[in-house]
């Protein structure tokens, strides 16, 4: 591809122009995020949902699909069939809920817990990695990212 000078500014200026919108910039970091985890997830035969559900799972022990969708935000139908694939793969079990005949436990196997600490380590050392290269300005993006997500929560609510 060769670019005029003239070109090449303009590609320059449209970039540019792009970055000004922050949930522009936003969405595209949510999309690296994904694709550096799905990169992470390897060999490990599970996608992102799958392990993302694991980590919410092991820390709450066990969870219904309902409360999991809330704290995940995402709709049951993905939440169900990815829980499936890891209840088909041995990772997840459904249990009984004494509160609800209706509703599901969902809890993490013996071997979903093993799998889990192994990707664990991986996302861990994502999670250095990132802090180390923000730095001392970790603090405000947790502050920045707090005021985003209760001003989001608040807009959803109202509609």
């Amino acid at each position: 591809m060769n670019l005029s000078t003239d070109d090449l500014l303009d590609q320059v200026a449209k970039r540019d122009a792009l970055n000004t919108h922050l949930t522009f910039r936003l969405s595209r970091l949510a999309k690296l995020l994904e694709v550096e985890g799905t990169q992470r997830l390897a060999g490990s035969g599970i996608n992102l949902t799958g392990y993302r559900m694991m980590l919410v799972i092991e820390i709450f022990g066990e969870i219904t699909v309902s409360d999991l969708g809330k704290i995940m935000l995402i709709d049951r139908a993905q939440i169900s069939r990815a829980g499936a694939d890891l209840i088909e793969r041995g990772l997840l079990e459904a249990r009984g809920n004494p509160s609800s005949k209706r509703k599901k436990m969902l809890a993490l196997t013996q071997a979903g817990t093993a799998l889990y600490e192994e990707l664990r380590e991986r996302f861990d050392q994502r999670e250095a990695a990132l802090t180390a290269a923000i730095g001392p300005d970790l603090e405000a993006l947790w502050h920045s990212v707090n005021l985003t997500s209760e001003w989001l929560e608040d807009e959803i609510a109202e509609k």
